[in-house]
């Protein structure tokens, strides 16, 4: 009867992490229809019955992060960093949650390190770029966002590349989306519009023809 115990007591565990399992899709189902209260108590629930679910942790962050509860968003956020020091999301979003908190020190703390690590991240740029325009410090504030406007760009030559590769495959409204979404990320001077226009001109022209 003893041998039967650690078996119990393991499938016992199985069937707790396939409830916070079931839990968790349920509640990315709300969360993506923007049904935030009904997402809220599902997640914990499924934190409950998986603690090392960090996804689930995550998720129920930024829920109470829109439901405009930064106090406790902060807190998960924090644990969850904590225990997961390299889960990067995380730290942006807890960096968000410091700044509705106006903890702008923490942040900036926050940010500093991050860049450090990953420079290459336009959002880490562009938060910074907030908390010197909360310091009324104009000069540095552009210069991030610059910064943040270069990564744009790659993004959009990035978008420009997919839409002529799905329009040389025939996948003409994968190939319109991409294109709209990298029109959509550079600026009116920037040389890159023309392609982008003239393409996506030639996509309409052809879709139009009887």
């Amino acid at each position: 009867m003893a041998a039967a115990a650690p078996i119990l007591s393991a499938c016992s565990k199985s069937m707790e992490k396939d409830l916070a399992l079931e839990s968790y899709l349920k509640a990315k189902e709300y969360y993506a229809k923007g049904d935030l209260d009904l997402a809220g108590p599902v997640l914990r629930h499924a934190c409950r019955k998986n603690p090392d679910m960090y996804q689930a942790h995550f998720l129920l962050g930024k829920t109470l992060f829109f439901l405009e509860n930064y106090e406790e968003a902060e807190r998960i956020l924090l644990e969850l960093v904590d225990r997961h020091p390299a889960y990067h999301e995380a730290e942006i979003w807890l960096v968000r949650t410091h700044l509705q908190r106006k903890s702008y020190e923490r942040a900036e703390d926050r940010l500093k390190r991050l860049l450090s690590y990953d420079s290459g991240d336009p959002r880490l740029h562009y938060l910074m770029a907030q908390i010197y325009l909360l310091k009324d410090d104009l000069k540095n504030a552009i210069d991030f966002l610059q910064r943040a406007a270069v990564f744009n760009e790659e993004m959009a030559k990035i978008h420009l590349e997919l839409g002529r590769i799905y329009f040389q495959f025939g996948l003409d409204g994968k190939a319109l989306s991409e294109l709209e979404h990298s029109l959509f990320l550079l600026p009116e001077e920037n040389t890159l519009r023309q392609p982008v226009l003239h393409l996506i001109s030639k996509i309409s022209s052809i879709d139009a023809e009887p």
